[in-house]
């Protein structure tokens, strides 16, 4: 399953551009506290990406297959059959990512679901 980077990209770019006011507001005042600001912003979006690289997503047997994690790894099926609701949120035409709802909560993918259940559910609930 192919991932959408666009909310990646997007919460990517608020972070750096809140640690880059944060960084220019504080050069003026504590030269310290701005250098302390701008490792934390970057170890932050660092930790972040790899977060977003780590994740996986497959379709086996039926099931859609989360797996995350850097040092502590998770995995999490889903039953097509399970899915009550699929929702897909948009920016300028693009899917950023769909919300599959279930009776055990909600799993987020940020990723092109394929499958054509899946695909029903989020047409119709535009309608």
């Amino acid at each position: 399953m192919k991932k959408h980077w666009g909310a990646f990209w997007i919460s990517e770019s608020v972070l750096t551009l809140g640690v880059l006011i944060a960084v220019w507001a504080l050069t003026a005042l504590h030269w310290v506290l701005a250098v302390l600001a701008g490792v934390s912003g970057c170890i932050g979006a660092a930790a972040y990406w790899l977060h977003f690289r780590s994740l996986r997503y497959s379709l086996e047997g039926g099931r859609i297959v989360i797996c995350k994690g850097i040092l502590v790894r998770s995995r999490r099926e889903i039953p097509v059959e399970s899915i009550l609701m699929a929702q897909s949120a948009e920016l300028f035409g693009r899917t950023l990512y769909t919300s599959l709802s279930t009776a055990g909560g909600t799993a987020v993918l940020f990723c092109a679901v394929d499958l054509p259940e899946v695909r029903d559910k989020v047409r119709h609930k535009r309608e």
